[in-house]
């Protein structure tokens, strides 16, 4: 996807869009190294109820960024090279917020990591959410089938 080696556009951008699902789809850079976004999703306050699940998005600069609106959920993902860095990783969630899902978010079962990876999630302007690897949080990171099981930093 792309139509240039420097393409910085996203493959999948949705905007203000509520009760939609994004399910199975390959958006992964067909060029051999990172390449711009797969998906965005850029909601007002008021947008709710975004599923993006059973994706392959490889080669990523940003595999899924998500901004504004409430209750999504993030399963089952293959984010594998996807993350150049602190500032584009596999997976930016910026200010989501709660109707019904703590921190508007229920993520898991995603896999991360790989050579290209440098940063598997951020989080920014959020709140009221936990990250671990049980059942019962918000964001999971599941030892062992994640991609995260050599987790470091180099800084």
């Amino acid at each position: 996807m792309g139509f240039d080696a420097n393409s910085a556009y996203h493959v999948l951008q949705l905007e203000n869009v509520s009760n939609s699902t994004v399910d199975n789809l390959d958006l992964s850079s067909a060029f051999g190294n990172q390449r711009a976004t797969g998906i965005r999703v850029s909601n007002s306050a008021g947008m709710e109820t975004v599923t993006i699940k059973d994706c392959t998005i490889q080669l990523r600069h940003i595999g899924i960024t998500i901004s504004g609106g409430k209750d999504y959920t993030v399963t089952g993902n293959d984010l594998t090279n996807s993350g150049s860095t602190n500032a584009q990783p596999a997976v930016y969630l910026n200010g989501l917020v709660k109707k019904t899902l703590d921190g508007g978010i229920a993520m898991s079962g995603n896999t991360f990591g790989g050579a290209n990876a440098e940063t598997a999630l951020r989080c920014q302007d959020m709140r009221d959410f936990t990250i671990g690897d049980a059942g019962s949080d918000d964001i999971r990171l599941e030892d062992g089938t994640s991609g995260l099981t050599n987790v470091g930093n180099s800084n």
